[in-house]
């Protein structure tokens, strides 16, 4: 059998608990290895890869991550040298992030890397972007795979504050920056339908970090290590008080309540392509399917016929 190691990433989130007891019993890891309260995540990082390690693979879990599905089958058969895990995000969907299934090899080169001074991309990605310097000293890619993982769910609200104040000094440019906004006008229409505080918390957030966070790469470091202070003075003026604390029962308990489909449904997606045979698009219907977009591969009823001669793009086959 292969060896897997746990590396356990917490600095107190509300789902810590529960998220270390999911994560032992269904990573089954022969050995746990806990990096608690360190930050910045770059001190986090360093703290993680000075461990001496004696297995295969490492399994870097974030306490913000619920993982709800047995991973023993596909870590023991697995052998590629890094994949990233696609989960449930309360805020953006079926994205890739949280869990990193690493192996052993990909690690010691990790830790050998050499980080230029004033990377800015180390500042804001100090994980992801060792391991893609790491990867590609080594000539070899990302794989990703599904699993029933749960991430940002159940949070408390200082924790939110930072993350997304840190996810807009991410996305400023280009694609990034438009899909943020996309993801920040669902929050919007999400907070009117509902009593959940946590998508103005996360909307004040963004914004707040695009009106007051300038500078280089040194002055935003120090800003992110200043963030829990921040989000604490910002949370009063919201006049939010802080959530109480989190079991594994309750977690158990509210997570089949989660709407695998909730995410971005009022921004009544639609997606329109056309493709010749054999060029993918039933691929891509699946893919889309499985992200919770509609789609509807190769129509060719009369209704959605007529929709398309008069413009009507809302596509009744699709409701």
């Amino acid at each position: 059998m292969k060896k897997i190691d746990l590396v356990f990433r917490t600095v107190g989130e509300r789902t810590s608990d529960a998220a270390l007891e999911l994560a032992v019993k269904n990573i089954q890891p022969q050995q746990v290895h806990i990096i608690e309260n360190v930050k910045p995540f770059s001190k986090a990082v360093q703290q993680m890869l000075a461990i001496n390690y004696d297995c295969d693979f490492v399994v870097f879990a974030d306490a913000d991550c619920l993982i709800f599905e047995d991973m023993v089958p596909f870590l023991q058969d697995n052998n590629l040298p890094y994949v990233d895990c696609y989960v449930l995000d309360q805020f953006r969907g079926h994205i890739h992030c949280g869990v990193h299934i690493t192996r052993i090899d990909v690690v010691r080169t990790m830790q050998k890397i050499e980080i230029p001074e004033g990377d800015r991309q180390y500042v804001l990605r100090p994980e992801s972007r060792t391991r893609n310097l790491a990867l590609r000293q080594l000539n070899q890619g990302k794989a990703f795979k599904h699993f029933q993982i749960f991430h940002d769910f159940f949070q408390y609200y200082r924790d939110i504050f930072v993350k997304y104040v840190i996810r807009e000094l991410r996305n400023r440019k280009g694609y990034l920056e438009a899909k943020l906004k996309v993801n920040q006008a669902d929050w919007t229409k999400q907070s009117e339908d509902s009593e959940e505080r946590d998508f103005i918390v996360a909307n004040y957030a963004v914004n707040y970090s695009r009106k007051f966070i300038k500078g280089n790469p040194e002055e935003i470091a120090q800003l992110i290590a200043d963030l829990p202070q921040i989000a604490i003075r910002e949370l009063e003026k919201l006049n939010i008080a802080e959530k109480e604390a989190l079991t594994l029962q309750q977690v158990l308990e509210l997570s089949p309540k989660i709407n695998h489909k909730k995410w971005q449904r009022s921004k009544g997606m639609k997606v329109f392509g056309i493709g010749l045979s054999r060029t993918g698009t039933k691929s891509l219907t699946e893919a889309l399917n499985m992200l919770g977009i509609n789609v509807v591969h190769y129509p060719n009823d009369e209704t959605t016929l007529q929709e398309l001669i008069a413009g009507n793009y809302e596509f009744s086959l699709s409701k």
